[in-house]
């Protein structure tokens, strides 16, 4: 089995270098890597050509946005599975796609799509995030992105709607799980996502409106939808608030208590 990792970016000259090298220290043994960035003017690409031997395909030129960065490396890979890891991203540890491969393997759950935990890691420490019940689909995401290895014929056949700027990712999730696409949860932490920059308020926003966008176009229940898209937005701005309320410190200990009890 190949694997094909794919990384996006733009003007991420201090991050890139650590994704790359997290994906190429890798010790699973067919990994086909490619990196599809933007037309970055930062110095993004002499990192990316310091590493050029270890890419199956490298493009820089503009785009119209993340999702069409994406679709342009889903038409690149080669593997029989894709997975995104964006630029300051890593893989968990360096086995972790052979250990992933292996349990799957022994569990024989060759799903559509593959997916486990992520560990976000942000200015104050790192959260460590299970995935949810993956019913709970239809309302939210319930996994990260970068943690979920997809078969690279369903996103082949359905690339990322670029109608969508915030939430394609979750438009072709809920996509799959509603047409009965199968699923496998494999209970370990695939990556480590770059959270320290945080979102903000209006960016979540947006990112809510398209969700609930989303979940009304394949028939879900508009009010339920819409009170759920009331809920994140609340608890978004409250939990934000007690983020600059907090010292990090307390933060910090809070984060890895709770950590350190999972």
């Amino acid at each position: 089995m190949t694997v094909s990792v794919v990384t996006v970016c733009y003007n991420a000259a201090e991050a890139i270098e650590r994704t790359i090298c997290s994906v190429i220290s890798q010790t699973f043994n067919s990994i086909d890597y490619i990196i599809i960035d933007g037309g970055s003017t930062d110095g993004t690409n002499d990192v990316i050509h310091n590493y050029h031997s270890n890419l199956s395909y490298y493009v820089s030129e503009p785009d119209r946005g993340i999702y069409d960065a994406m679709n342009k490396g889903i038409d690149a890979s080669k593997g029989e599975y894709v997975i995104f890891l964006n630029a300051g991203d890593v893989f968990s540890h360096s086995k972790v796609i052979e250990e992933l491969y292996d349990r799957i393997q022994s569990e024989g759950s060759m799903s559509d799509l593959i997916y486990g935990d992520v560990i976000y890691q942000y200015a104050f420490g790192e959260r460590y995030v299970s995935s949810k019940d993956l019913g709970r689909i239809k309302y939210d995401m319930v996994f990260s992105h970068q943690s979920v290895f997809v078969r690279s014929e369903i996103l082949k056949k359905r690339h990322f709607d670029l109608r969508y700027r915030l939430a394609a990712d979750y438009d072709f999730l809920l996509w799959a799980y509603l047409n009965k696409r199968s699923f496998s949860y494999i209970d370990i932490p695939v990556s480590v996502v770059d959270a320290s920059g945080g979102a903000t308020y209006g960016h979540f926003v947006k990112s809510r409106k398209e969700s609930y966008i989303i979940q009304c176009s394949y028939g879900g229940n508009r009010i339920l939808c819409y009170c759920w898209y009331l809920w994140k937005i609340s608890y978004f701005k409250l939990t934000s608030t007690i983020k600059d309320i907090f010292p990090r410190d307390l933060l910090r200990l809070l984060i890895s208590k709770k950590h350190a009890g999972k």
